[in-house]
């Protein structure tokens, strides 16, 4: 049994105060299944600190956001796979330099992780990773976590069915709830396997599922539990889940674009494409008929009733896209980007970070 090749580090985009490195896994797992990877940063090249930046657990899928960072300051990440049988040798090495001078509307003070959007088209939000966020358009604020002190980082933000409140779910899956957002249990302390990705409502909002990178869902409130892809191979590992508004069933994505479908009907799926970057989230029609899944380098992929109204894909990102919101007005949507950036798609514009 020997230790898995070298990974190889593909991209590194940085924001305000954070930088998201992503990579691709190694040739050979070394005859033994790679259990995680470790990613190392340092102010110098070649001079990584020997301890990994995601601590003592490591990451089970393939994309990190360090944060933290200095602006102005250039910084130079690798990444090594592990197996039972230890660490790889490092990836190459890739370097960036957190923003300078970025100021969003209302001050975001990190990468902008998620957005979400009020279900009349009217507005939007943004939640950067410390769960501060800032309301665009018709929308207004109904509370923040920026003030506490976390476990985890925030990862998403989901709006209420009537849009008049939102939860915030982190990593270690803890819910916060806000407005007429209902707190109705969470995996906050409890021991998982794989970090919480990703929150998705029932249409009564008196329910929500969590979903892990491991593909493991669990139900709270009037949330029924219909299956999941815990326990079973997957390519890649789950980065969200989203709601059928049809059936009340749910679908589960993979970074590779593998769509997963539990009392949901499947349309398809972008594991078949020769993906440029990671897919990082998967966005329901108002309808329950089609869904679109969008890449971290803005590439956006309609299936079932979904309308394509265009995608980021050839722009000059500054940072990865991390989150997008449906407008149920018009059929559009909406991009954001980890500096707070904004691309309309069929949808109005409403404001940056």
């Amino acid at each position: 049994m020997g230790v898995p090749g070298a990974p190889t580090a593909t991209k590194v985009g940085s924001g305000h105060g954070g930088s998201l490195v992503t990579w691709s896994a190694p040739g050979t797992d070394g005859d033994s299944p790679i259990t995680g990877y470790n990613v190392y940063v340092g102010t110098s090249p070649g001079a990584e600190s020997a301890l990994p930046a995601n601590g003592a657990s490591p990451i089970t899928w393939r994309s990190y956001l360090v944060t933290g960072l200095t602006a102005g300051q250039t910084y130079y990440f690798t990444v090594r796979a592990t197996n039972a049988a230890g660490l790889s040798s490092a990836s190459n090495e890739l370097s960036a330099s957190p923003m300078v001078g970025y100021r969003s509307v209302t001050t975001l003070a990190a990468p902008i992780v998620g957005m979400a959007a009020s279900p009349d088209g009217t507005g939007y939000w943004l939640v950067d990773s410390r769960g501060a966020v800032s309301a665009h358009g018709a929308v207004r604020s109904f509370g923040t976590t920026a003030s506490q002190r976390l476990d985890a980082p925030v990862a998403q933000i989901v709006a209420t069915p009537d849009g008049k409140g939102y939860w915030e779910v982190a990593g270690d899956g803890g819910v916060f709830a806000f407005g007429d957002a209902r707190f109705l249990g969470s995996m906050g302390g409890t021991q998982l396997n794989a970090p919480i990705v990703g929150l998705a409502p029932t249409q009564s909002g008196k329910g929500y599922w969590e979903v892990a990178g491991d593909g493991g869902v669990f139900a709270f409130g009037d949330a029924r539990f219909l299956g999941s892809m815990a326990g079973k191979p997957m390519a890649d590992p789950v980065v969200g889940i989203a709601v059928d508004a049809a059936t009340g069933g749910y679908w589960e994505v993979a970074t590779d674009g593998g769509v997963f479908a539990f009392g949901a009907p499947y349309f398809g799926s972008a594991n078949a494409v020769n993906l440029g970057e990671p897919v990082i989230g998967l966005v329901p029609t108002g309808t329950g008929l089609g869904y679109w899944e969008v890449s971290s380098d803005g590439g956006v992929f309609s299936f079932g009733s979904a309308q394509f109204q265009g995608s980021a894909e050839a722009a000059t990102l500054n940072t990865p896209i991390t989150g997008m919101a449906p407008d149920q007005a018009t059929g559009g949507y909406w991009l954001v980007s980890a500096d707070g950036g904004i691309f309309a798609y069929g949808a109005p514009f409403l404001g940056v970070g």
